[in-house]
């Protein structure tokens, strides 16, 4: 375990190192650069995301936690086909696992479900205005587009899912939230930099429209609509220093 978490810590010291973000191009975890990489630029990126929450519930008279994990796990490529153009791809992965409590007795952890969530398809273009070559001072304006789709569980993905969010463990209902895919989502975002010397900012802005969700046939009624998602806005910015010239 301690390896892995070693392992984890290094490769996304890299991602940062290598200004690759989230979603594969050049920018920092979900913040993108208006600037993309210089041309025939090709990275790779791989993103690890971990959550758990307790879950209190009584167990043969006695009140015990247990822990619902959520584990996402996101990769892809990115290419500079031009200084100004960069294209992606990007593909992520998600598992949901339930740690039940020993106490008072020990009790087997259910079968966790896995799969492909989401396949995002992009391209950005970005261009900058050199105001001074010798201070790295400039300023860059650029738009990025993309396109997620949503991806089918397999059978046994689907049987796990409905297990977790509908089933009973030795009693007890995990109650997690449901995979709920859609049709593509498709956004829009607007893109700033300042940059001067080590120092610069970055604003994103933008606007995602959903796709419609489906139904993966064993959420109730009631349930999927409180799921249903609505067009949103999208915005991120940030102030640092000491870039890499």
């Amino acid at each position: 375990m301690k390896k892995l978490v070693i392992l984890i810590c290094f490769l996304t010291a890299v991602s940062f190192s290598q200004e690759i973000t989230f979603h594969g191009n050049r920018g920092m975890f979900n913040l993108q650069y208006a600037r993309p990489h210089d041309m025939g630029m090709f990275s790779f990126h791989i993103t690890p995301n971990w959550r758990y929450e307790g879950f209190d519930v009584t167990y043969q008279d006695t009140q015990i936690t247990d822990r619902r994990h959520f584990v996402h796990l996101a990769s892809g490529l990115s290419y500079s086909i031009l200084d100004y153009l960069e294209m992606r791809f990007h593909a992520q992965s998600f598992v949901k696992y339930y740690e039940t409590s020993d106490f008072p007795i020990h009790r087997d952890d259910p079968y966790p479900p896995w799969g492909f969530n989401c396949l995002e398809v992009g391209l950005k273009v970005g261009y900058p205005f050199i105001v001074d070559e010798k201070t790295h001072t400039y300023y860059a304006f650029g738009v990025d587009g993309y396109v997620d789709f949503s991806l089918e569980l397999s059978e046994n993905a689907r049987t796990h899912d409905s297990s977790f969010y509908a089933g009973v463990f030795d009693g007890v209902a995990p109650e997690f939230p449901p995979y709920i895919p859609h049709n593509p989502d498709v956004g829009f975002t607007g893109l700033f930099d300042f940059r001067i010397g080590p120092f610069a900012s970055h604003v994103n802005a933008g606007y995602l429209i959903t796709g419609t969700d489906r139904n993966p046939g064993y959420v109730t009624a009631a349930d999927f609509n409180q799921l249903e998602r609505p067009n949103f806005i999208t915005h991120r910015q940030s102030h640092s220093g000491l870039h890499r010239v």
